[in-house]
């Protein structure tokens, strides 16, 4: 009897000393969590697995307008993906890649992801309570919220009779023990040694769906605890969170919780407490997380649709609080975008950039025409195309501008700016770059929102003569279709063959002696500069090839 005192009292002892050291814990992430916020940290290198997973996911829903691959892959979406990643919990970062390829949003839709985003921006007291709960919901592995969901759904169901059975022979041998001592610890031994041994292959053989549901069971609890937070502006959330809690809080039950302790995966005798090491010892003779598994899963049993809409929920909020985190990153400012229901394809950008440079010349656009931009080579059109395309997607998914000024229509977006031949598919680049023009095309026939597209060096694939021809005609037919185009391009015939369809803008470089500077500022006009062969020298080429190419080219022109 002291033997099991002194043990008791232990245990109790240990425990106590785990609470405490995870409040201190809990109270050092909060702290970090509040100095943190709005801090540029580095950017998160998914796995491929879980990238793929992430692709999948995507797939599955039901976009209204969404970014297509070319234009994400144009626009470093990606990248842009990881910088502002900062979620709490996977439930977050598949809300935000999806929210990121979906720019058919509505004006109410943004204003409320506006309100949420605003409220977490100004709260931030409340806003590290919401945080932490949503660590604790964190990540269940390399696989999409949307796979566990279906692993769960068609996944392997434990027999009740093979784990109950055995649990009621526990009491049945341990009285034999007590009348014929040697039959009943005989009997014992093979008890424990059959539990043993078919917990780990049984185990085994749900361990992929234990991992996806006791993510789900911590959803759960997580929907009641977010659920109970003073937080007014997340009100409307926090009810569809305590309706979903009601409907699935069987759940989270003591049986639940021998599921939460396991984590779907821990190994024997691992775990962050004295309290889950000893629980695993006991799931390893009674089996309790797999009768656990087989009692949440019948829960779980037909509600498939309500356990998206508590992910979607709880993504929501931690997207949110991320964007918010983005916004206060961003060291030169940013702006919430003007949008409108309209069918005038316009836009008005002031002081725009891109928020991969460090010391950027901001840019301004103002136009309800197509824009036709010459320059020199390394003189920023390009990057104007991109800066221009990225504030558009931002503003019509995360409700962001990086300007001082952004008014236009909700558009659908699409580029044509960093194309490479498809060897899988046998397409020669410029097969690939007519398909990329002729999806612009295509969309415009559709009704729906207008068109806005960015287009870097039209027809790049093909010879001078037909690349001019065929690129006027391309871009007149833009124009004609209402379909507002920012085109890049080197041939400065183009200025003048589409100069009453077209607005002509053009970047230049300034030469002293033999070095080229730029100053990256749009003018009105058409270039009249060129700067390749300098760039030659300027780079170290050998001086006779720089002379005979600048011969060259003299001759050429002349011709």
């Amino acid at each position: 009897m002291k033997t099991v005192l002194c043990i008791v009292i232990l245990l109790g002892l240990l425990t106590v000393r785990f609470r405490g050291a995870q409040r201190a814990k809990r109270e050092k992430l909060r702290q970090s969590l509040l100095a943190s916020f709005g801090e540029e940290g580095s950017p998160e290198v998914f796995s491929a697995k879980r990238k793929k997973s992430l692709e999948d996911a995507l797939g599955r829903n039901t976009l209204k307008q969404p970014l297509d691959e070319i234009t994400w892959k144009d626009l470093g979406m990606e990248e842009v993906y990881e910088r502002i990643n900062t979620c709490c919990c996977a439930a977050g970062e598949e809300y935000l890649y999806y929210a990121l390829h979906e720019t058919g949003f509505n004006t109410e839709e943004l204003e409320e992801s506006e309100f949420l985003t605003t409220a977490f921006a100004e709260n931030p007291t409340e806003r590290t309570e919401l945080m932490l709960l949503l660590k604790g919901l964190g990540f269940p592995g390399e696989y999409s919220l949307g796979d566990y969901l279906e692993f769960i759904t068609r996944g392997e169901k434990t027999s009740a009779a093979k784990e109950i059975i055995p649990l009621a022979l526990y009491p049945v041998f341990l009285g034999i023990c007590f009348w014929m001592p040697p039959a009943g610890v005989g009997l014992m031994l093979v008890l424990i040694a059959y539990q043993v041994f078919t917990y780990f292959s049984r185990k085994a053989g749900v361990l992929a769906y234990l991992t996806g549901l006791s993510y789900l069971v911590r959803l759960i609890r997580s929907c009641k605890e977010i659920a109970a937070l003073n937080f007014p502006q997340i009100h409307p959330e926090q009810e569809i969170l305590q309706q979903g809690y009601e409907s699935l809080k069987a759940a989270d039950s003591a049986g639940s919780f021998v599921l939460k302790s396991s984590e779907g995966g821990q190994m024997l005798g691992s775990g962050s407490g004295p309290v889950e090491v000893l629980i695993s010892y006991l799931n390893l003779l009674f089996h309790l997380d797999l009768i656990a598994y087989r009692k949440v899963s019948l829960t779980f049993s037909g509600k498939k649709e309500l356990l998206l809409t508590l992910l979607h929920t709880v993504g929501r909020l931690d997207a949110g609080i991320a964007v918010a985190a983005f916004r206060a990153s961003l060291r030169n400012g940013w702006c919430e975008p003007v949008l409108e229901e309209s069918s005038e394809a316009q836009i008005r950008l002031e002081g725009g950039y891109h928020y991969l440079l460090k010391h950027p010349v901001r840019g301004s656009i103002t136009t309800g025409k197509g824009i036709l931009i010459t320059g020199s080579n390394a003189s920023g059109k390009s990057t104007f195309l991109r800066m221009v395309a990225l504030n558009a997607v931002l503003a019509q998914t995360i409700h962001t501008a990086l300007a001082t000024r952004y008014e236009a229509p909700y558009f659908r977006i699409f580029s044509s700016i960093a194309l490479t031949d498809d060897l899988a598919g046998g397409d020669s680049y410029f097969m690939v770059e007519i398909k990329a023009i002729k999806r612009i095309l295509d969309a415009s026939e559709s009704a729906g929102r207008p068109v806005l597209c960015f287009v870097d060096e039209v027809l790049r694939g093909t010879n001078t003569a037909e690349r001019i021809a065929a690129s006027t005609e391309i871009l007149r037919e833009m124009a004609e279709r209402r379909i507002l185009v920012f085109a890049a391009t080197h041939d400065r015939e183009l200025t003048e063959y589409l100069k009453d369809t077209m607005e002509n803008y053009h970047f230049e470089e300034k030469l002293e002696g033999s070095d080229i500077s730029f100053s990256y500022e749009l003018l009105p006009g058409p270039a009249t500069t060129k700067n390749a062969i300098l760039l030659l020298r300027q780079c170290g080429f050998p001086e006779g090839l720089v002379l005979r190419a600048e011969k060259l080219s003299q001759s050429l022109e002349e011709s």
